[in-house]
């Protein structure tokens, strides 16, 4: 990933869950001063574990990212988290409507990108 694609330091806000660290602490990438506001987390919830449940917060994930995207927001979707119990019991532990977390949201705005390299389609496709 090139410097010019990721901001030259992770978030490392108390309160705030840790952002990815793509230069590993160099300080390269562009810097962070003037670009748009620090991304904001939120969390999907289900009030139970059952089909409807998932629907619904399916539903939900759906009308989110689509309003997103008509503000030029961007979403990261993050669920890795949650599969460890003592996390996502933690994250329910703090809830306030109580819910059961499903999925965590990084939403920030982007205004402006620089397109990024990409591999040719068969470097990374296998044909059969």
């Amino acid at each position: 990933m090139p410097a010019h694609a990721f901001p030259a330091a992770a978030s490392r806000e108390t309160g705030r869950l840790p952002q990815r660290d793509f230069d590993l602490g160099r300080g390269w990438g562009f810097p962070p001063s003037g670009g748009p506001p620090a991304p904001v987390t939120a969390v999907l919830v289900a009030r139970g574990e059952d089909e409807e449940s998932w629907l619904r917060v399916g539903q939900a994930l759906q009308r989110i990212l689509l309003r997103a995207t008509t503000q030029w927001v961007f979403a990261r979707l993050q669920t890795q988290p949650l599969q460890s119990a003592s996390v996502r019991a933690q994250i329910h532990c703090s809830l306030t409507p109580a819910g059961i977390p499903q999925i965590l949201l990084e939403l920030g705005v982007v205004r402006t990108s620089r397109p990024t390299g990409r591999r040719p389609a068969g470097d990374v496709t296998i044909e059969g």
